[in-house]
């Protein structure tokens, strides 16, 4: 997924991705889940953010690929950057329909939800579309 080149000093949001941060957290917001983050610098090949109110550094610096702002790391990466707290709502609610949809669909065992015909049409139509 190309990603528009981000602009020194532009905000962006920060998810944690990692298993402790999901352990501590507690909010049903998802939006609570997000860090506001600054960029700090932008280069040829990758950007770097900070946290915002962190003084600049490479204390708090987190560094990404400019192409497609996946997290620059030699193991698992940790962080997932967003544009704006909609923009990650909007993710969380699609991964929410495909998994209910993966399971009233499921090949792998007896259905337990019965679709009426015409609303299977309906369904058919529309992903044909």
């Amino acid at each position: 997924m190309n990603r528009p080149i981000p602009t020194k000093r532009q905000a962006l949001y920060d998810y944690d991705t990692s298993r402790a941060a999901h352990n501590q957290q507690k909010s049903r917001d998802p939006r609570a889940a997000l860090t506001p983050v600054m960029v700090t610098s932008v280069g040829r090949k990758y950007f770097s953010c900070t946290v915002q109110g962190f003084p600049i550094g490479k204390t708090h610096t987190t560094l990404y690929n400019l192409s497609d702002w996946s997290q620059c790391t030699d193991t698992v990466p940790t962080h997932q950057l967003f544009v704006s707290p909609d923009d990650y709502a909007n993710l969380i609610e699609e991964r929410t329909i495909w998994r209910t949809l993966r399971e009233v669909f499921s090949c792998g065992g007896i259905n337990t939800r019965r679709i009426p015909l015409a609303n299977l049409r309906e369904i058919l139509r529309l992903v044909q579309k």
